[in-house]
């Protein structure tokens, strides 16, 4: 193979309050194929890739709170390029990214409340 590309993917993972997930799905359907017959041992694959390049790319992760608020992980304008793949042999790989992070967690509820009493003070006339 020659090159691989792709191109503006955007990727969205969202937690949800309850732990369920928008990845639950696909992971029982592979949690279902890996019941399957071992594959047996054999000879490695040859590997000889010229380029594997990911452009522009969007990663978040997003995880919603029992109040509905948000907090949002993401990576933008991911660029990862890897040249050169063979077996035994040393690449290259270049990577960058931006990161935004905005976190909006609950308030927590106040388990009990702290009250300071005044001191009491004794005049003597």
């Amino acid at each position: 193979m020659e090159e691989l590309l792709l191109t503006s993917p955007t990727v969205t993972v969202v937690e949800n309050a309850d732990g369920s997930s928008n990845l639950d799905p696909v992971m029982k359907a592979q949690a279902g194929e890996a019941k399957g017959p071992a594959a047996k041992p054999g000879k490695g694959a040859r590997i000889d890739i010229r380029k594997v390049a990911l452009t522009d790319a969007t990663v978040r992760k997003v995880k919603v709170h029992k109040n509905g608020d948000r907090d949002v992980t993401e990576l933008s304008q991911v660029n990862v390029t890897l040249a050169d793949l063979k077996n035994g042999q040393s690449g290259k790989v270049e990577l960058s990214a931006n990161i935004k992070v905005e976190n909006n967690p609950p308030a927590q509820a106040a388990a009990g409340s702290w009250r300071r009493r005044p001191k009491a003070a004794l005049v003597s006339a």
